[in-house]
């Protein structure tokens, strides 16, 4: 064996002692991601279809957070009636409702 092959052979076990201990980070790191993602799993939702009734218009959305966005724009940059409307619409996309309604619920008069 030559000087060479001797020299590379005496490296080897401390490159491998720094590969183990980068293997075991990434595996740490890993693991901390997948309990993060366990404990919060709605972080991240997917697309998701809504149907909203607005003004007697019906509208389907092939994506819950377009029609979140529309809606809250639409509430923002409104007053009165028709930002309760709207501020009604997209508390219910918010709260996870697949169909969603600005109609108000019948109030109940007191005898």
């Amino acid at each position: 064996m030559t000087n060479a092959e001797i020299k590379f052979l005496e490296l080897v076990p401390s490159q491998l002692k720094e590969i183990a201990k980068q293997l075991a980070k990434l595996n740490e790191n890993m693991d901390k991601l997948i309990s993060q993602n366990q404990a919060a799993p709605n972080l991240v939702k997917p697309s998701e279809k809504v149907v909203t009734i607005c003004y007697n218009q019906r509208e389907e959305w092939n994506d819950r957070q377009e029609a979140i966005k529309f809606f809250r724009d639409a509430m923002m940059n409104s007053e009165g009636s028709e930002h309760e409307r709207y501020f009604k619409i997209w508390s219910e996309l918010e709260s996870g409702e697949t169909a969603c309604s600005d109609e108000r619920l019948p109030t109940v008069k007191k005898k």
